[in-house]
């Protein structure tokens, strides 16, 4: 006789797929490092600004995109919090 597990996480349709391969995914992984650099960038302009190129300098372009584009970034985010929730 088996246990009873009161609670139980649904196992995922493809546990070892990457965010890379799945386009919400993706969407939700870029989105959160554009806010999360306009943030670091608000707080403490040193660390990001520091680094304008190479593979540090898409923090920076993030920082960017986060700031220039701000209301359209937050539409998304909202866009997707719904997306999630649903």
């Amino acid at each position: 006789m088996t246990p009873l597990i009161p609670f139980r996480i649904p196992s995922p349709a493809h546990p070892h797929q990457s965010a890379l391969f799945n386009f919400q995914s993706l969407l939700l992984v870029i989105l959160l490092v554009i806010c999360t650099c306009t943030y670091v960038r608000a707080t403490a302009p040193a660390l990001i600004d520091r680094n304008k190129t190479g593979l540090l300098g898409l923090f920076f372009k993030g920082a960017r995109i986060g700031e220039r584009l701000s209301p359209y970034v937050s539409l998304a985010c909202i866009i997707m919090a719904v997306y999630e929730i649903a």
